[in-house]
């Protein structure tokens, strides 16, 4: 498992584990810590650690208990970059967050939807065409009859299909 990213002296290292905090990766030479203490997140910077208020995290993060945030950060799932919100002496920090979807998402849950409804709707139409082409009026009769015994049935089924692949298409935009 990597640690760190960038350049940190072993100082500074020393000083996190030391400090009794969980190390995370860094961003422009600054640490994110979580403070087993407070349970709460911190940033090393320079040598000197400052606490980060919870509203000056994210509002995706904020109340998202910060050992899970540091594990989906550690995993892949979430970049994590502290930002200075107030300069000198007494530095503010706040910390941004950004999801790093993976796959298509909504997008891909749309057109897998409306694929399955096109080719599901398609079958029936082209049958019912065809009757009628090949039979004349005795096939249109046939056609409307059986289309409308079986129709509820299978519109509900398409439907259903084509929503199962909305929801696995949207789905896996949250696989890592």
């Amino acid at each position: 498992m990597k640690l760190l990213e960038g350049r940190l002296s072993k100082t500074l290292l020393v000083l996190a584990v030391i400090y009794g905090s969980s190390v995370n990766a860094s961003h422009k030479g600054r640490l994110i810590l979580h403070n087993d203490k407070t349970n709460s997140l911190e940033v090393l910077d320079n040598g000197k650690i400052y606490p980060v208020q919870k509203e000056c995290l994210d509002r995706e993060i904020r109340d998202i208990d910060p050992r899970v945030v540091l594990q989906a950060h550690k995993k892949g799932l979430i970049s994590l970059s502290p930002t200075v919100l107030t300069g000198g002496e007494d530095r503010e920090f706040g910390i941004r967050s950004h999801v790093n979807g993976k796959g298509g998402g909504p997008i891909l849950g749309l057109i897998l939807g409306w694929g399955v409804r096109a080719v599901m709707y398609t079958a029936p139409v082209v049958a019912g065409v065809g009757a009628i082409v090949t039979t004349g009026p005795a096939g249109a009769t046939v056609a409307v009859e059986t289309a409308a015994a079986i129709g509820p049935a299978y519109i509900a089924t398409t439907e259903g299909a084509a929503s199962a692949a909305f929801i696995a298409g949207t789905a896996i935009w949250w696989v890592p």
